[in-house]
Order: structure tokens, then sequence, then C-alpha cells
């Protein structure tokens, strides 16, 4: 939608106005469409994280099965969907920013694993190797790691959500936002929950190649 001043207007209102119903019918399916087709990647592309944890032994068995028609993870998208249809009834904006601030959280994780690798395994078997050396590698990730942090300070310190009457609470003398507190809360469950899944469902094997490292 739009703002024109006088309130908002919707891209279907526009198309209707100019070429009719046929044109504001069509406009709102190409809406709905794109929403699912986006919607579907994203389930997609969460499921397998979660299918990988739970090969690797850190999440429930049940979660890495998959069809053997289409090789598709259908219970971890099952889990992706139940948890979503729960987060949506609350406001939109919240589950976007979170999800965002998650989202780029795991992105940082990629980037420095990928240095640690190379540093700590460069024969490992890869099916792409970015042609840098290791410094090179470093300092390729700065700038994304630089965009992080400040999404991630953005994020901590909005405070345009009242909850409660308060706009967010004081952690270590600095005032932190509703938004921010949650995606502190969620970050911070990895950390306490990889032990006690860790111990629960066994852990990853040690790679063959470490087996014999003391």
């Amino acid at each position: 939608s739009v703002d024109s001043g006088e309130g908002k207007v919707s891209f279907v209102d526009i198309g209707r106005t100019l070429g009719g119903t046929a044109l504001g019918h069509a406009l709102l399916a190409s809406a709905v469409l794109g929403n699912l087709a986006l919607y579907l990647d994203y389930m997609a592309s969460g499921a397998r994280p979660l299918q990988a944890l739970a090969d690797d032994g850190l999440f429930p068995p049940i979660i890495s099965h998959v069809s053997k028609r289409f090789g598709t993870p259908i219970a971890a998208i099952a889990l992706v969907a139940g948890v979503n249809a729960v987060l949506i009834a609350g406001p939109f904006q919240s589950l976007v920013i979170i999800d965002v601030m998650l989202m780029v959280c795991s992105y940082a994780v990629i980037f420095i694993a990928a240095v640690h690798l190379r540093r700590s395994d460069p024969d490992l078997h890869r099916p792409f190797k970015i042609p840098l050396g290791t410094r090179g590698l470093a300092a390729l990730m700065i700038p994304p790691l630089c965009l992080v942090v400040f999404m991630l300070y953005m994020t901590l310190f909005d405070r345009s959500v009242s909850l409660f009457g308060s706009q967010g609470v004081t952690l270590f003398g600095q005032d932190i936002g509703w938004y921010g507190l949650a995606g502190l809360l969620a970050l911070l469950s990895g950390p306490l929950l990889y032990p006690l899944l860790r111990h629960r469902y066994g852990g990853p094997a040690i790679p063959c190649h470490e087996a014999g490292n003391p």
C-alpha cells in the first residue's frame, strides 16, 4: 500500500481504478501467489537445518524423516509450519523484526565458521572454495559482519513498541526495547539448549579424519 496523504491506498485499489475489477483481481492474485511462493521457500529452506540437526543427534530423530517420493523433510516442514502458525497470531511487524535479527546472527556464525574451517581444516572436501587465502577470506567477511552488528544495534535499541506501559527494559545500564529483548532470549536459548539436546540425543559423530586426533 501507499500513503496518499488522506490514508493508505493499496495497489489493488489503484489497479481497480485504472483497469477495472479485472486488473484489481489480477493484482490481488499476484500478491497472494507471490507471498505464497516466498512462504513456501521460507519453510523449505528453514526445514533443512532442522533435518540436519536431527541427523547429527541434536534434535528428535523423527524430525529427520523425509518423503520417500520427493526426498523433502516433511517432518521438519510440518514443525516449521506449526511454529509459524503460533507466531503469526502476534503482530506481523514483531515477527519480521525478530526473524531478521535471528537470521543475521545465523549468517554471522556462517561467516565466522568459514574462516575457522579454512584455518583448522584446510584439506576438508568443499564443493566450492572461495579463491582467497585465510587472510583474504577474513577480510572479505568484515563488511557483512559490520552490517550484522549495525542491524543488531538498531534492533536491540528499537523502543517503538510499548508493552505493559513500558517501551522496554534496562539491562546493564542499557535501555533495551522489547524487540531486542525477545531476540536476545531467542539467541540465548541456542547455547543453553545445545548441551541438553546433545546429551539427550547423542550429538554428532566424530568425523573419521578427527577420530585419531587428541
